[in-house]
Parts: structure tokens; sequence; C-alpha cells
């Protein structure tokens, strides 16, 4: 049972690659197919582009730019017209339905704020960043800022979705790049000698 979510593992790689590299038009295109292989990338793409941002101001906003564009065309114009009786784009993730049902009313944040305590602090959740981590030896953690980028990692986490809090399904595939880029960036660190100096006297 083939889930297209597979493609993100391929393409998140390649881009972040490519932007470390320098090789910003191959970054780019790498960017647009996880954005067009499912909804859910625009997220992580978005959070991408907070962290290219650093890296090269001007593809930075550019990145951040692009799944705004697609969300908003896409729900805008393309839903309407293929799916006139509409479409859930999280469909499941309730808070951001919350959020895209009325972006500017006090009462969607405070329906909000209660579906995120409820969804997020939950044992579930706790066991689900166990299976994530533990393998790895809790690692990734040690580069927050390549981590941060996981967004496909918050949408589960939020999610009213029993699949998305477990391991054994396809919902890990927007996210399990970043865990692996994580620990190169860590290994890495401790190879020049960095983690050497800080640990020993």
């Amino acid at each position: 049972n083939f889930h297209y979510d597979s493609f993100l593992v391929l393409f998140f790689f390649c881009a972040f690659y490519f932007l470390t590299t320098k090789i910003y038009f191959l970054y780019i295109a790498f960017v647009i197919l996880a954005l067009i292989t499912k909804e859910e990338a625009a997220i992580t793409i978005f959070l991408l582009g907070i962290y290219a941002f650093f890296q090269d101001k001007n593809f930075g906003v550019t990145t951040m730019l692009l799944p705004v564009i697609y969300v908003a065309v896409m729900l805008n114009l393309i839903f309407p017209i293929f799916i006139p009786e509409g479409y859930a784009l999280y469909g499941r993730l309730s808070i951001g339905e919350v959020f895209l049902s009325d972006p500017f009313s006090f009462e969607t944040y405070k329906e909000m704020y209660t579906i995120f305590t409820k969804n997020l602090f939950t044992d579930r959740n706790g066991t689900y960043l166990l299976q994530i981590f533990y393998p790895v030896a809790f690692i990734p953690l040690l580069s927050p800022a390549t981590m941060l980028v996981a967004g496909s990692l918050y949408i589960n986490l939020l999610s009213d979705y029993s699949y998305a809090h477990s391991i054994k399904y396809h919902y890990v595939a927007g996210f399990s790049p970043f865990i692996f880029i994580s620990i190169v960036y860590v290994l890495s660190y401790l190879t020049v000698g960095k983690a050497k100096k800080l640990l020993l006297p």
C-alpha cells in the first residue's frame, strides 16, 4: 500500500542538501516538488524558509512565500473549481481547520488554544516522541535548529487522527529526513573536536 508521502523523504533531503551547498535552483526545484506532493509539506517548507533566511535572506523569503501562495491558490482557486463541495486542507488537524475557518476572529484563537492543550499534552504523544527519539539516543535534539524545521512532526503531535501518533505508518515520512540531518550535524560537530573541548577538562 504505497503512499506518496514517501516522496517527501527524498525531496526534503535533496532540498536541504542543495540549500547547504548553495545550489539554489535545485533547492527551489525540490522545494516545489515537496510542496506539490502533499499539502502538509507547506508547513515544513515555511519553516525551512526561516532556516534558509539565515543563510541567504532572498531565498529564505522566497521559500517562506512559496507555501503561502500555494495554499492560498489551492484554497481559493483550484479546490473551488474541482471540489465545489469543499475540501478539508488538513483533515486530520482540527486546529488548522479552525484557523482557516475564520483567522481574524478572537474566538478562533480561543478554540485553537483549547485544541492545542487537549491534543498536545497527552500520554500517546509522550510515547510517540519516545518511539521517535529513543532509537537514535535522542541525538537529533542536540541540533534544535534542524529539528525545528520538521513541521510534519508538529502536525502529528496535534493531530486528532490516532494513526498519526505511531511510527508504524507513513506519517513519519515528512519529518524523518530532519531526524537524520540533525544526527549528521551533531556527529560532524563531534568530529571536529568542539564537543570534546566542551565536555572534557
